[in-house]
């Protein structure tokens, strides 16, 4: 029974997705680095519950459209991809579905409690950027994805401004302007790499009731957004760079940037190519990892 019950729980815990996890600590190294450099006084603890807080924010937003989209039935009918239409976890394990959501809830009580705990020992205003993710997590799947516009800005808002600038909240005391400029390159990646993703399951994702924005204005005219949203990052860097807020080694994120705007182009010549899309998905995923890290890593390097 012992061993039944250990087997479950392995064949619930594919539905978190740990490959896509990456991104948490990719955008929370970019948080941590700039705080260092702006002179944050950084304690291991103080880190690590950060860490945990974020990661288990992530497991529970995947957790929960895992368990909703299984219910929908949307899981049945889509095509998937590494890059999208869900893990298939439930769809061969169907009887974890009450376990994946378990694991939702708790992660998001993890999240919560620690949230929690840093608003009232450090800054009453992470309240309202906690109240803000938890909507997120719990109302994407159900409710934000049929909302075309805040579809395409909710995982940008959630790894951007919201984690960024918290963990500026927390390890800084206080908001910083610089902090919210760094939080919008990863606001303008993050909400590409779901924008991306859509693309392959516009009629899936439609039969459910889902309207986002590959839905709401066609994959030509997404792509042009997915463009200007490679572009803003880069001009994003100019400027902070420009404003002399952090140090120079911020312009090594311009590289991944590169890489991006390579691949834009060729989606906007073929946009109805799915052999181009599929080759763009996991330099899609890179630029996402590879920014914030790269910039992340200078800025400790750089830190007084």
């Amino acid at each position: 029974m012992e061993i039944a019950h250990s087997s479950s729980v392995l064949n619930s815990l594919g539905s978190i997705r740990p490959p896509f996890l990456m991104l948490t600590p990719a955008c929370l190294l970019l948080a941590f680095g700039a705080s260092a450099y702006l002179g944050a006084n950084i304690q291991v603890q103080t880190l690590l519950l950060v860490f945990i807080a974020g990661l288990a924010a992530h497991i529970s937003v995947n957790t929960f459209n895992e368990y909703f989209d299984f219910k929908s039935g949307l899981d049945l009918v889509t095509n998937k991809t590494p890059f999208s239409g869900g893990s298939g976890t439930l769809p061969q394990h169907p009887s974890q579905a009450n376990n994946v959501l378990v694991i939702a809830i708790v992660s998001l009580i993890t999240c919560i409690s620690i949230g929690l705990y840093f608003s009232f020992a450090i800054a009453w205003e992470l309240l309202a950027l906690g109240v803000s993710g938890v909507l997120l997590i719990v109302f994407y799947t159900t409710y934000i994805t049929r909302m075309p516009w805040l579809c395409l800005v909710a995982p940008g808002l959630a790894f951007g401004p919201i984690m960024i600038i918290g963990t500026g909240l927390i390890l800084l005391n206080k908001f910083s302007l610089p902090l919210l400029l760094l939080s919008l390159i990863t606001f303008f990646l993050v909400n590409n790499l779901l924008l991306l993703n859509q693309l392959p399951d516009i009629e899936a994702d439609k039969s459910v009731g889902r309207n986002h924005l590959p839905i709401k204005i066609g994959r030509a005219a997404s792509i042009k957004v997915f463009t200007l949203f490679n572009i803003l990052p880069l001009i994003l860097i100019v400027v902070i760079y420009s404003l002399n807020y952090f140090h120079k080694s911020i312009l090594l994120g311009v590289i991944p940037l590169l890489i991006a705007l390579v691949y834009s182009i060729k989606l906007i010549r073929k946009p109805y190519d799915n052999q181009v899309l599929n080759q763009a998905m996991p330099f899609n995923v890179l630029v996402n990892l590879a920014t914030p890290t790269i910039i992340g890593i200078s800025f400790w390097l750089a830190s007084p």
